[in-house]
This record gives C-alpha cells, structure tokens and sequence, in this order.
C-alpha cells in the first residue's frame, strides 16, 4: 500500500492512519512482517485489559495489507502493521468483525505532521510509544468506545 502525500492518493484514509499507531505489549523482533513477541513477562490484553491468556499478538491493520510506503516531501518511510497482544477472544471479535481498533489523531495539526514525514524526520520511528502524545487508539465493540490512553 502506498501513501503519496503530494497526491493524497492512497486506499482508505482510515487504513492509512492506522500505521501511526503505537504498538501495545508486543514488538517486531526482526524486519519480517511475522517476526514478532510480547513485551514483558506480564501480558494484558490491549483491548479488555485481561491479564490471563492466551494471548495473540494483531497486526492492525491486518497483516494482509502488508506495510505502508509513506512518501513525502520528507522522504520515503516503509511502515510496518501496528502490533497489539489481545487475548484469544478479542483477537476473535477483530477477526469477526466485532472489535473495531482504528487510531484518531488529537489534531489536525498532529495528523498532517505524521502524513508529511515530519515526526519521522525528527526522530520518530515507526510505532512509537510517543505516538499517544499525539492520539489514541479508539476500540468499538457492541455499541461500546474506548480508547488508549
């Protein structure tokens, strides 16, 4: 999937913002898009917040769309699926379509500023914690919204 910002072409908007989220409680441990583990001997879930598993680490947006060109005036970043460690059932509800994850920028300010490269040129990299001083990850599920932080 490509993102150019001097076309603003892309495929979904939505997908494409999902790329700036942070990962929660799990990481890449080499730059294949499956090399992944959990952070920490004391999982949660990024979801519910259940603490007993199992547990199974999501790409989101899901590992099928692969990861995103971001190409701007900054350069070109290659930006892998967020992770997020949910428990078996909330990773269930996502597959089903039950759990919604999608990321929403506090500003709009904060958003151009991910879309041009700019937090990347200044030392951003791709899923980073500092991310949340920029947004959240907003989770729906039966009529219910919560974020993190």
């Amino acid at each position: 999937m490509i993102y150019d910002a001097s076309r603003d072409m892309h495929d979904s908007m939505e997908t494409v913002l999902s790329y700036a989220m942070p990962n929660v409680h799990a990481h890449y441990t080499a730059d294949r898009i499956d090399a992944t583990a959990w952070d920490g001997d004391y999982p949660a879930c990024a979801a519910c917040g259940r603490s007993k598993g199992p547990f199974e680490v999501h790409h989101e947006p899901e590992r099928s769309k692969r990861s995103l060109l971001l190409k701007t005036s900054m350069g070109q970043f290659v930006v892998k699926p967020a992770l997020l460690l949910l428990c078996k059932g909330c990773h269930l509800d996502r597959s089903e379509r039950r759990l919604k994850i999608s990321w929403e920028f506090d500003t709009e300010e904060d958003r151009e500023a991910w879309l041009s490269g700019d937090l990347y040129a200044h030392g951003y990299q791709e899923h980073d914690g500092r991310m949340f001083q920029h947004g959240r990850i907003v989770f729906e599920r039966a009529g219910r919204r919560w974020s993190l932080p």
